[in-house]
């Protein structure tokens, strides 16, 4: 197998269709073509912001981890190419899903994963930069590790939640539980356990640090309870429109975090909402803030960590970005990914976007396309002539759209590192993401 990085037209490997490109097109075989950014149909206004940012572009090494259903993606083809889709080079993962090359800022970077398979995926990554660290998907534990623990009581509790930072959250039902931790053997986490009420919320909390994962083992929890507090909460600026509104406050651990209180329904008055949120501050830890609002067709979600403080003030009315009004559509002959929103709103920096396609016939295909690129007011799919094309949308496909909007402290730099990630969904700071689509999609 070829080093990660190195180009696979000097390997057997390559297919006879890439051959072909290569001899073609001279390029493709790691031959580091200058991006030109041909600008796609109807987007010239985003062409001239796209060339703004790669002006001057230096090069430098790019490296990428692909997981697939939950596992690394060994061998799977990732191509370094220009926003048309003109390959500048091809290289194979390794066998942690890991694949670098050397190219020049604004290249875009896209995986072909499992073309062959039940579950076909493409994956894109926009502009990136030298230097860039890049994950898509995320690995998890296959088999689980199975291991047993005798839990503490706390007076009035009526249960408990368990929190293994990564290696995953359970709701025990007894006080001695055997559980599938979603860690391998050898791994090391925090265990944190909350003792609940009838109604969820938390009374008090116990950490169980570096926990080594062990099949078969059993392990006894300490009753050394830290008592849960209430915690005053009021955000401003909220949008009038929203017509649902919840926020709920964890405790994130550096192994990951715990969800040590339920979301509270929030009622605004004149863009203001108060509550008081039952939380335990545990020792090295960071308050994250989860903001939730709707307004019946669309849903942003607002997330921050911080120092944990004894109460909160957040003006959210310059953060939030603006509302998707209808399911986005998909123009097929052009690639085209389109949504519209209501006025108003921050500018999002990031747009993170889906297509499945479904084609029937004698060779069915189910797939499915997940791109992030800089925020615009539209989207399209480059043509990828040296990826399978059964993996790319085509005339006759049933297809399915999502979008969402995406703003961070960081910029598009800071979210493309991880936008194809479930951590887009677990964001713990420090700073701020916030995520603008469709309620039903939430």
């Amino acid at each position: 197998m070829p080093w990660p990085g190195r180009s696979l037209c000097s390997t057997a490997l390559v297919r006879a269709a890439l051959l072909a490109v290569c001899a073609g097109t001279g390029a493709g075989c790691g031959d580091n073509l200058p991006p030109t950014f041909d600008a796609p149909p109807d987007g010239a206004a985003d062409a001239a912001a796209r060339d703004a940012r790669v002006d001057a572009a230096p090069s430098g090494m790019v490296r990428v981890t692909v997981h697939h259903l939950g596992v690394a993606a060994e061998a799977a083809l990732v191509g370094f190419h220009q926003a048309d889709g003109t390959l500048v080079t091809m290289v194979q993962t390794d066998s942690a899903g890991l694949a670098e090359a050397l190219v020049e800022a604004g290249t875009w970077v896209t995986a072909v994963v499992d073309p062959a398979g039940p579950d076909a995926a493409l994956y894109t990554i926009a502009e990136v930069a030298p230097g860039d660290v890049l994950t898509i998907g995320a690995a998890s534990a296959r088999p689980p590790t199975r291991m047993t623990f005798n839990l503490p009581t706390r007076a009035g509790a009526a249960g408990h939640r368990l929190f293994f930072g990564r290696c995953g959250e359970f709701t025990p039902t007894a006080a001695t539980v055997t559980l599938d931790l979603e860690c391998r053997p050898g791994a090391v986490t925090d265990l944190v356990v909350v003792a609940v009420d009838g109604a969820g919320q938390p009374l008090a909390a116990t950490l169980r640090e570096e926990l080594t994962v062990s099949a078969g083992a059993t392990v006894t929890v300490l009753a050394d309870w830290v008592d849960a507090t209430a915690v005053a909460v009021t955000y401003r600026g909220l949008d009038p429109a929203a017509t649902s509104l919840g926020a709920s406050l964890s405790s994130e651990r550096p192994s990951g975090r715990a969800v040590t209180g339920p979301a509270a329904t929030l009622t605004a008055t004149a863009g203001v909402a108060t509550t008081s949120l039952a939380t335990v501050t545990l020792a090295d830890s960071r308050a994250v803030h989860h903001l939730r609002l709707a307004d019946g067709v669309g849903a942003q979600n607002r997330h921050d960590g911080s120092e944990p403080a004894a109460s909160y003030d957040r003006d959210v009315g310059a953060e939030l970005l603006p509302w998707l009004t209808a399911a986005p559509t998909f123009e097929l002959a052009a690639r085209r990914l389109r949504w519209t929103t209501r006025s108003g709103g921050a500018s999002a920096d990031a747009v993170v976007a889906s297509v499945a396609f479904a084609r029937a016939g004698a060779s069915p295909v189910d797939g499915r396309w997940s791109v992030v690129a800089p925020a615009a007011t539209e989207l399209v799919l480059p043509v990828l002539p040296w990826a399978p094309a059964e993996l790319q949308p085509s005339s006759g496909d049933t297809t399915g759209t999502s979008v969402r909007l995406v703003g961070g402290s960081d910029g598009y730099p800071g979210l493309r590192a991880f936008a194809l990630t479930p951590s887009l969904d677990r964001f713990a700071g420090p700073g701020r993401l916030i995520t603008s689509g469709l309620a039903v999609a939430e």
